[in-house]
């Protein structure tokens, strides 16, 4: 299977000595998947990097560059452009199915020698370039996914990879149930899947308590892409409502293809003097915003080819104690808390939205009893550390159930 000739498992490793993981990475991993790998180090695995990190994650563990000038698929420049722009055609459109090879820009040069010294590898996303050549580049690979449509992408080549994957991948990992369940239906072993879901950093994403005598006024917060498909506009509408009348302000934070139509929706609803942007924040920059708001308010739709897959603003928004509203669309539903189920939504309906905002922005008192109850929610389920304890129990399973196959089949041999 691959390289097992050269793997690290072929050989015998020492008693005690971190288990090696490399991480695939031929796309900058998320800040918070980063941000365990140290606890992974105290528990005795050590990962590396091989690929890239994005410019806001910390480095815990060594890095080594495989992405840029070395990827052949960047190197044919004008057909990658020509490429996504069809694609983003297609999908703009409406298209289902659009044979779009131009798409496969995360391969990486020489990823079967980096990995000969790995006792196990990690790659993200069944469907991806980079975790196709992993699976066959290492006969012990973990795959992280969080996509939660059925055969998605549909489009050529991403059935292929996700074919060899579901075949070699020794685990996968989902974010979620409903991921999990699309994987079970595409016709991957339920067996060998496992709900590991995003961490948040606790310690860092927590309450800050407002100085005495401080007063603001009541302020809803937007944390996403500017796009349909997280609600910004749903939002917009329903804030225009609910504002008059109320001292209230709305923050947002994020960009998008709607950046630039911002302003003219502000003004076309009258809400120059409620209304803040604040542009892309930086991962590190969300505690402070978070803790600047009283509610923070997603209410993502479902689109072609796209639904929620976690939420990780939901998340931290509930470890800093703050009550959320959101939508039952994709699988936000699963990481709200009891008393926050009844703040979902449905897609779309602006008047429900603002009849939550309401209901919240008149009692003070049900605000800090839900975000009591949110912030105990995620440290009991979602905090890195707890997180951590599962990927590593994970890693050492994967690990001692391959070398023990490989010890069965070399005495039965």
């Amino acid at each position: 299977m691959g390289a097992s000739s050269g793997s690290a498992l072929s050989r015998a490793r020492p008693s005690g000595t971190p288990l090696r993981l490399g991480v695939v990475a031929a796309q900058a991993p998320d800040p918070w998947d980063v941000a365990i790998y140290p606890e992974l180090e105290t528990l005795g695995i050590a990962p590396t990097i091989l690929g890239k990190l994005g410019e806001e994650n910390p480095v815990p563990t060594m890095v080594v560059e495989t992405a840029g000038e070395a990827n052949p698929w960047r190197r044919i420049g004008f057909l990658r452009a020509a490429g996504h722009t069809i694609h983003g055609l297609a999908v703009g459109s409406h298209i289902g199915f659009l044979p779009s090879p131009f798409a496969v820009d995360d391969a990486v040069v020489g990823l079967r020698w980096m990995l000969q010294d790995f006792d196990i590898a990690l790659a993200f996303e069944t469907y991806r370039a980079s975790t196709y050549q992993a699976c066959k580049a290492h006969p012990a690979v973990v795959v992280k996914t969080t996509e939660n449509i059925v055969n998605h992408p549909p489009h050529i080549p991403f059935p292929w990879f996700k074919r060899c994957v579901r075949e070699r991948a020794r685990w996968i990992v989902c974010v979620s149930e409903l991921a999990r369940e699309a994987l079970c239906t595409e016709g991957f072993d339920g067996r060998r899947i496992s709900i590991i879901p995003e961490p948040v950093d606790t310690r860092k994403f927590r309450p800050v308590e407002s100085a005495p005598g401080d007063h603001h006024s009541f302020t809803v917060g937007f944390a996403g892409r500017l796009t349909e498909s997280h609600g910004i506009l749903d939002l917009f509408d329903a804030f225009a409502e609910f504002a008059r009348g109320r001292d209230v302000c709305l923050k947002i934070a994020g960009s998008g293809p709607l950046s630039s139509g911002l302003v003219s929706a502000v003004t076309r609803r009258n809400l120059q003097s409620r209304v803040e942007y604040l542009g892309q924040l930086k991962h590190c920059e969300m505690p402070s915003f978070l803790n600047s708001i009283d509610v923070l308010c997603v209410p993502c739709r479902e689109v072609p080819g796209w639904r929620p897959q976690f939420g990780i603003v939901n998340i931290e928004a509930m470890a800093c104690k703050k009550p959320i509203i959101a939508t039952r669309c994709g699988a936000t539903p699963e990481i709200v808390p009891p008393g926050l189920q009844r703040f979902l939504v449905t897609p779309g309906d602006t008047t429900a939205l603002k009849a939550r905002l309401e209901t919240l922005a008149a009692d003070a008192g049900l605000v800090v009893e839900l975000g009591n109850e949110a912030r105990e929610w995620v440290v009991r389920r979602y905090d890195s550390r707890l997180v951590a304890d599962q990927w590593a129990s994970l890693i050492r399973d994967v690990v001692d159930e391959f070398g023990s196959a490989r010890m069965s089949r070399r005495g039965s041999a």
